[in-house]
This record gives structure tokens, sequence and C-alpha cells, in this order.
């Protein structure tokens, strides 16, 4: 009984490891950073988890820029259909390698301490909305390229 009186968040529900997994795969890293963010909220390491979530971001943006790079050397050949799982496997394992460094054992005693957790679902759906939102922002900054460029090409439509 005394671990739980130690324990003062667990009445605070979080995200287990395989929710925020789940919302990397279907949302990408905007899904899994909001999660990653909760949990910290809820152990009072916000101020940590800012340097986690930098490193996070860090990581993304290296990943992208290797893939970018294998991408274009590799055009023409095929691979660019199995991009996406690429992209995708990679940021799942960087996500997951973060999440059980920086939250890993925060959790299991969360767990062990009998404190809530989130359903499945509800990473689902944080996935699916942002995956929402990245193709809405990805298609207004097609739409403002598409307009610039008509802007400074008058001719360029006919």
């Amino acid at each position: 009984m005394e671990e739980i009186s130690e324990y003062p968040f667990m009445k605070d529900k979080i995200y287990k490891v395989s929710s925020i997994l789940l919302g990397a795969i279907i949302g990408g890293p905007f899904a899994s950073i909001f999660l990653i963010k909760e949990n910290f909220k809820v152990f009072n390491n916000l101020v940590n988890g800012k340097r986690k979530l930098i490193y996070v971001f860090l990581g993304i943006a290296g990943l992208c820029e290797i893939l970018i790079y294998i991408y274009s050397w590799a055009w023409g050949t095929g691979a660019f259909i199995i991009e996406w799982f690429i992209i995708n496997g990679l940021l799942t394992v960087i996500i997951y390698i973060i999440v059980e460094i920086s939250q890993g054992k925060s959790i299991d005693k969360h767990i062990y301490n009998g404190g809530e957790t989130y359903y499945w679902w509800k990473s689902l759906i944080i996935g699916l909305l942002s995956a929402l939102l990245f193709c809405f922002v990805v298609t207004i900054g097609f739409l403002m390229y598409f307009l610039i460029y008509m802007s400074m090409h008058p001719n360029a439509g006919s």
C-alpha cells in the first residue's frame, strides 16, 4: 500500500507504448508527439519532456532528409512504391526508442500500481485526426504554391 501513496498521479490516465505506436503509424509524428506530451503532463515532467520532444523533431527531420536522399538516388527503380512503408517503419522505431527511454519505466510503474490507461481507439482517433490535419496542410500548401506560380507565370496554364 505504501507504493500507491507514493505515486500521486495514479488517478490520471496515460497512453501505453502500444497506443503511442498506433498513433505514430496512423497519424505520423504529429500524433505521436501529442500522445508523448500528454504522458509527460501526467508524469509532471513536462520540462524534461520538451527536450525529448525536440529530439523527436530532430530525429524525424534527419530521417526525412535521409529518405529524400535515398528516394532521389533510387528514382525510377520502383522504390517509391515502398517509400511509405519505409518512412512509417523507421518513424515508428524512432518513436518506440524515445518512448521506452523517456517514459518506459514511468508507464510500467503507473500500470503496476493500478493506474488507468486510455483505450487504444482514442489514440487511433488522434492518429486519424492528425493524418487529416496533415493532408489539409499539404493541400493548402500545394494550392498556395499553385496560386503563386500562376501569378508569376500568367501564360503557364494555356
